[in-house]
């Protein structure tokens, strides 16, 4: 027989759970064990009630105890070291139980302590920690400040939650150029400014942080009038109060241009100098209280120059000129001139000439003098004859003035022919025609003297 039938198994039930059917048999035959067995079974339904509600707090404090961390910073960006980056970090309680001993880590170096406003959240609550970072040169090469942090807690029952998150600030950085085309500009001339921005940091501008600049035109209008052409290369450009204004996204490396021009006015009505000027309130090269040659621009007004002329060529004067004294004609010794011989022609054994001599018809010459006959020769009132041998041809004779007849004045020259005529055929010469020919021969050498003596007579005269 079981010792223990209140547990023993029913072949209708699963498990050594009591039935009253073993009930009613082990009372009927055993009283004892009746009694027995109804402690056993209240004892069995104290100790199942009593277990039931414990398990179930455990289960909903458990659900209920949840953290959350956040963390945000006071700049979107930062462009140089030593720039102060204010931590904030968001702690919440989003279950209904309380939580202890929160605490919040972050491994940062350079990082000041976390500031908490209390160690403990109650259900639903939350609160806002600080910390503060400045950043370093690496930061800067980095192009970037990296953190993770932490938060933990304990609920009522001694169990920890935790959170975790992280962080990153990136670096911002503009750089900004303006220039104009030229360095001066006469009255109604335009000058055309440009502003160049570039993103050369790794934060990308857009959105609810655009990058933005002004250019101020305040430099300018008093002395030139704005023409409302403003363009821009990217984003959006406008004009309002004495400024040009520009805003639009630019990730990192990109560049916008914006242009805009004016009309120069008369010299006198401001200072002259046509200075625009850009800054930003974003990191940049440009920053209102610290702002760099790049960020402005001036252009002179001016009159426009006058036309250029050409210098004078200064040309030296002459030295004076001095005259030489009169050189003396050298002294020429006068030349005898040379003596002809006259030539008497041998008689020829012919015949006696049967005609007549001919007569010899004047020819004019090159000095302009004229040659007569030897007989018949007649000569105009104040020319002078010159005996001249003459063979065959012409007789150029000097022109000069002979017995004290003026320079210039023609003359005549009588000349004898001598030798037959290219016609004449010549007889045997008798007696009186040898006679006559040694005549005329004497002759000739008497008037070749003669004209020697007077050309040498001239000379002399000449130049005394």
């Amino acid at each position: 027989m079981n010792e223990f039938p209140f547990v023993a198994p029913h072949p209708h039930t699963h498990g050594f759970a009591p039935h009253a059917r073993d009930f009613a048999d082990v009372s009927a035959s055993r009283p004892g064990a009746r009694r027995a067995a109804w402690a056993a079974l209240c004892l069995a339904g104290t100790l199942t009630f009593s277990f039931l509600p414990f398990a179930g707090a455990l289960t909903a404090r458990a659900a209920d105890a949840t953290i959350t961390l956040g963390m945000s910073a006071d700049l979107p960006y930062f462009s140089t070291a030593a720039t102060t980056i204010t931590y904030s970090y968001e702690v919440a309680n989003t279950g209904t139980s309380s939580l202890d001993q929160v605490m919040i880590s972050d491994p940062q170096a350079g990082l000041s302590a976390i500031s908490c406003p209390s160690a403990s959240l109650g259900g639903g609550e939350s609160m806002t920690c600080t910390a503060s970072y400045e950043t370093t040169e690496a930061d800067v090469v980095a192009g970037a400040v990296n953190t993770l942090a932490s938060v933990s807690a304990t609920d009522p029952a001694a169990v920890e939650v935790t959170a975790s998150t992280r962080f990153r600030i990136q670096q911002a950085a503009l750089e900004l150029r303006a220039s104009a085309g030229i360095e001066s500009v006469a009255p109604g001339g335009e000058v055309d400014y440009t502003v160049t921005v570039t993103n050369v940091g790794s934060f990308a501008f857009g959105g609810d942080t655009p990058a933005t600049l002004l250019a101020s035109l305040d430099g300018v209008l008093d002395d030139a009038t704005y023409l409302g052409n403003e363009v821009a290369t990217e984003g959006t450009v406008s004009y309002l109060n004495g400024a040009v204004r520009w805003g639009g996204a630019l990730a990192p490396g990109v560049s916008a241009s914006i242009t805009y021009s004016v009309q120069a006015g008369a010299v006198g009505t401001g200072d002259g100098a046509l200075t625009s000027a850009v800054v930003s309130r974003q990191p940049s090269n440009c920053l209102p209280d610290a702002s760099q040659p790049a960020c402005s621009v001036t252009v002179t007004l001016a009159d426009p120059p006058p036309l250029q002329t050409q210098d004078p060529i200064l040309v030296a004067a002459p030295p004076p000129v001095v005259e030489a004294p009169p050189t003396p004609a050298p002294t020429v010794a006068a030349t005898p001139e040379p003596t002809i011989q006259p030539s008497v022609p041998t008689p020829a054994a012919t015949t006696e000439p049967t005609t007549a001599p001919q007569t010899t018809t004047p020819t004019p010459t090159d000095s302009g003098a004229t040659v007569s006959a030897v007989t018949g020769a007649t000569t105009s009132a104040g020319d002078s004859v010159v005996p001249a041998l003459v063979g065959r041809g012409e007789v150029n004779a000097p022109r000069a003035a002979i017995g004290g007849a003026q320079l210039g004045r023609p003359i005549v020259v009588e000349a004898a022919v001598l030798g037959p005529e290219p016609d004449f055929v010549p007889s045997p010469p008798d007696e009186a025609a040898r006679e006559e020919a040694s005549n005329v021969g004497l002759a000739s050498y008497l008037v070749l003297g003669g004209w020697a003596v007077i050309f040498v007579a001239v000379r002399h005269g000449r130049r005394g």
